[in-house]
């Protein structure tokens, strides 16, 4: 309702409307993937081939990560896990997270990760020390549970005309140039807007999670997605074709 207004204020010359604005957050937390992260102190030594234990302990993680997601309600197939150590040269006091690229850990694998941690410490700190021993502080596993996507366009049954979106026709106060005015005002059904078609201030779209306030001197037009890009004009007019 009042976002033209704030942009009016902060100079922003294009606002974009979703389709369901009042239920956008609601919609995220829906679809969000869930995530679990968790962390195990090793303090172990690249030179003491610690693989083995490596192995144990990451599928371990990945078993707790597991059975937390299957509770959830997350079928098998949408469970998926990210890996990773916290690296660095024995003596250091600051470590670099390297990702474990294979499902499992053995020696040629934890070479291929002491030599990452060996080039990335090289990319932070311009040097690195291939003969010094690494100390593996800490293990990571996340769990991420993969959530249903939303749809690319929503389903909507828009109208043919502009006109069989039209409401009515009413009076609304709005500021302009600084001057409260009663203005004719058209009212329309948002979810009835046919894609392509341009609204001019001032209107007002309703639908059931939110009010669209559209002052004079904004356009809306609705793209093909249902989504309303509004952007300023430079006169006021009403939307030609529609009766009081």
């Amino acid at each position: 309702m009042t976002a033209i207004d704030v942009a009016h204020h902060l100079r922003i010359p294009e606002v974009i409307v979703p389709v369901y604005p009042g239920m956008t957050s609601a919609l995220g937390l829906l679809t969000t993937d869930l995530k679990y992260d968790l962390v195990k102190t090793e303090l172990l030594i690249s030179t003491d081939r610690p693989a083995a234990r490596l192995c144990k302990d990451m599928k371990a993680l990945e078993a707790a990560a597991r059975e937390q997601l299957l509770k959830d309600g997350l079928p098998e197939t949408r469970i998926r896990f990210s890996r990773s150590l916290d690296l660095r040269y024995l003596g250091q006091g600051y470590e670099l997270r390297i990702p474990i690229a294979d499902d499992s850990l053995d020696d040629d694998s934890c070479e291929r990760v002491w030599a990452e941690f060996h080039n990335r410490h090289r990319a932070e700190y311009d040097h690195c020390f291939p003969k010094n021993p690494i100390e593996v502080v800490s293990l990571r596993v996340t769990g991420l549970g993969l959530m249903p996507r939303l749809p690319d366009k929503f389903e909507q049954a828009p109208a043919v005309k502009l006109e069989d979106a039209w409401l009515k026709t009413g009076e609304t106060h709005f500021r302009v140039k600084g001057t409260l005015q009663k203005l004719r005002t058209e009212f329309f059904d948002r979810m009835r807007i046919p894609p392509g078609a341009t609204i001019p201030g001032p209107a007002v779209l309703f639908q059931k999670d939110s009010t669209t306030v559209l002052p004079p001197m904004w356009n809306a037009r609705a793209d093909d997605s249902g989504s309303l890009v509004i952007s300023q004009s430079s006169k006021i007019e009403n939307p030609s074709g529609i009766n009081s």
